[in-house]
């Protein structure tokens, strides 16, 4: 009698057995087709990133490859911000694809840092440039010293970092397009003019749609 309990037993469990790996089989998928969930992982990797914050591109602006000027609003802090990203810090990021990117989401990461705008560069109280930035800063800060960075005209699309130290070695250093007349001036005593203003320096970015 335990003999035949036994067996039946293991009947049972063989039975349960061989119905499981069928039904393993027919409901199953080929092992090297993406799931549902195999396809979001870069999407939930970037949203779980606690580094980037979510964001919707409102204005998108060509700044001279491989610059593009963007404006993003983040809903959860009700708040807007400017930033110039450049694509080629990023591997994967596609230029064209960047500027057709308006209502799109974004997650970004960046610091803010302070930075000089210079608006005119001045020699003996007369302005040597063709075209000064236009002065939307009513209170202007000053520096008087010797111009270094200046060596060769700017070879291309974005700008060198140009250097005034004054005799009490203050610094400043900015951003700056070099033309044929800074060339001249490079080595020699100057006044700079300028405003200091955020810079948003990105950090991390992915188009997550």
């Amino acid at each position: 009698m335990k003999l035949h309990s036994l067996s039946l037993v293991l009947a049972i469990i063989l039975f349960i057995s061989c119905s499981t790996k069928k039904e393993a089989n027919i409901s199953g998928s080929d092992p090297h087709t993406p799931t549902t969930a195999d396809s979001n992982i870069k999407s939930s990797s970037v949203l779980d990133d606690p580094d980037l914050e979510s964001g919707i591109i409102l204005e998108v602006e060509e700044a001279g490859y491989p610059v593009v000027s963007l404006t993003i609003n983040f809903p959860k802090r009700n708040w807007q911000e400017h930033f110039n990203l450049n694509v080629e810090e990023f591997k994967g990021l596609n230029y064209q694809h960047v500027l057709n990117s308006i209502g799109k989401t974004v997650a970004i990461a960046f610091k803010s840092e302070s930075t000089a705008a210079v608006i005119d560069l001045l020699s003996d109280g007369k302005s040597i440039l063709l075209n000064p930035a236009p002065n939307t800063t009513k209170q202007l800060k000053r520096i008087t010293g010797v111009l270094s960075g200046a060596d060769n005209i700017t070879p291309g699309d974005l700008p060198d970092t140009l250097h005034i130290t004054s005799n009490e070695n203050e610094e400043i250093r900015f951003q700056y397009f070099i033309t044929p007349e800074i060339v001249r001036y490079n080595g020699k005593r100057l006044t700079a003019l300028y405003a200091q203003r955020v810079y948003n320096k990105v950090l991390k970015f992915n188009m997550t749609e």
